[in-house]
């Protein structure tokens, strides 16, 4: 896909770094010549220096092509601006940051739906790095979360099936396995019933932070 990113901040960074290394085709806007240039190092994305909040600007980012544009600026009114111009380009996914909740009506009124709600992820995240610090949230779906739990090289159910770590006492039957990062062979897995949990994997579930926690107990238990 064709992606436009306002703004080349931390996020801007971030965002940018992975969905380059995924093979997508990544433009970063920034009004600062320098972190243009630091960007593109680091990141390997193309760089565009100037206002996001110019059409002329986003013209030259290629936006009348672009797939996605997901706005990642400092402030509100300029997110806003930002969204504004890619609905009037037809841009069909359309993603902002808001920095203060007092401009979410402002954004829904736009027809922004895509909305990351930065202090309250930040003070979520802290939260879940307090009450279980083995857990690293990716990302929150109501009362569902999505989770990273590192699998310990002695853990207890290291070299359980899927299906068999299901059955284990303690793990709560409503939680999913969605993915499995394997340490070893350094690469994700897509797993089934039968894939081989090793000490040393990353395993992606999701459900609720109860179920979660609990989950954690039994993994970090070792043999």
């Amino acid at each position: 896909m064709y992606i436009i990113i306002a703004g080349g901040g931390l996020v801007g960074k971030g965002l940018a770094k992975t969905l380059h290394s995924a093979k997508h085709d990544v433009v970063i806007i920034d009004h600062r010549p320098d972190v243009c240039r630091d960007l593109y190092s680091a990141t390997g994305a193309v760089t565009v220096t100037g206002s996001a909040t110019d059409l002329n600007v986003l013209e030259e980012a290629g936006i009348d092509k672009a797939d996605v544009c997901i706005g990642v600026l400092d402030n509100d009114s300029d997110n806003i601006s930002f969204a504004l111009l890619a609905k009037y380009k037809k841009i069909k996914q359309i993603q902002v940051q808001m920095n203060d909740p007092k401009y979410e009506d402002v954004y829904k009124s736009i027809g922004i739906e895509h909305i990351a709600r930065a202090t309250e992820l930040l003070i979520d995240q802290l939260i879940v790095s307090i009450e279980s610090p083995e857990l690293r949230k990716l990302i929150g779906f109501g009362e569902l979360e999505l989770c990273i739990l590192n699998v310990p090289m002695d853990s207890s159910i290291s070299e359980l099936s899927v299906i068999k770590f299901k059955e284990v006492k303690g793990i709560p039957n409503e939680l999913n396995i969605t993915c499995i990062y394997d340490g070893a062979l350094g690469e994700l897995i897509l797993p089934n019933k039968d894939t081989v949990i090793k000490g040393g994997d990353r395993l992606f579930i999701c459900g609720t932070r109860k179920n979660l926690k609990k989950a954690a107990a039994v993994i970090n238990k070792l043999k």
